[in-house]
């Protein structure tokens, strides 16, 4: 998932030979490609967090609930 990070490391450590050579569109294109897809990973795995963090908040905070529900009786 680093990639990108990388690719904009080499990008801006050698910025006068990207620009000598107009491949400025070129790697900015490459960039853009590795973010999109550390992106879409990363709502992916959003999505999965968020649904695993529900499940556990309600399976403890029902458990609360029950728990001062059974003491009432």
């Amino acid at each position: 998932m680093g990639e990108g990070g990388s690719i904009a490391e080499e990008v801006i450590g050698t910025v006068r030979t990207s620009h000598a050579f107009g491949t400025q569109t070129v790697l900015g294109n490459i960039y853009k490609d590795k973010v999109g897809k550390t992106l879409e990973f990363d709502r992916k795995a959003a999505i999965t967090h968020a649904i695993g963090f529900g499940v556990f908040f309600f399976v403890i905070y029902g458990g609360y609930g029950l728990g001062t529900f059974k003491l009432l009786l």
